[in-house]
């Protein structure tokens, strides 16, 4: 008998008007992470791109029908905390929390951008502590 996986990633459902294509890019790079997982002669519950508080509790239903014995938790791009919670709190089986980016390293605009706000952000809490 096979191990049975549960795979969802998480996005936000106001983005996809807003930005072109990016609904069916990131279900795209979770259709690659779902083939990876395959390879390793297990079967995958997958629950797709969950991006509303109503895809959360469906994904947790199928999940816990299917009986899932642990989660793959793709985070794709922001989401809300209801989108992922409902999953994560029913179904009750351990979650492995991928943060992937589809290419080798960042651009370095991108990553000197990150870097700044990780600096803000320690500022940032070192004020509020006084």
């Amino acid at each position: 008998m096979k191990t049975k996986i549960g795979l969802f990633g998480i996005g936000l459902d106001t983005y996809w008007p807003q930005f072109k294509g990016l609904r069916e890019r990131l279900v795209g790079y979770q259709d690659q992470i779902g083939k990876q997982i395959k390879r390793h002669a297990v079967e995958l519950v997958d629950a797709g791109l969950v991006d509303s508080p109503e895809k959360a509790r469906l994904a947790a239903s199928l999940f816990r029908r299917e009986e899932v014995e642990f989660i793959f938790l793709y985070i794709s791009t922001y989401a809300l905390s209801s989108t992922v919670l409902p999953v994560v709190q029913h179904v009750g089986v351990p979650v492995v929390v991928l943060n992937l980016q589809p290419v080798p390293q960042l651009a370095p605009q991108l990553a000197l951008q990150s870097q700044q706000l990780v600096i803000f952000s320690k500022l940032a809490d070192e004020v509020l502590v006084f």
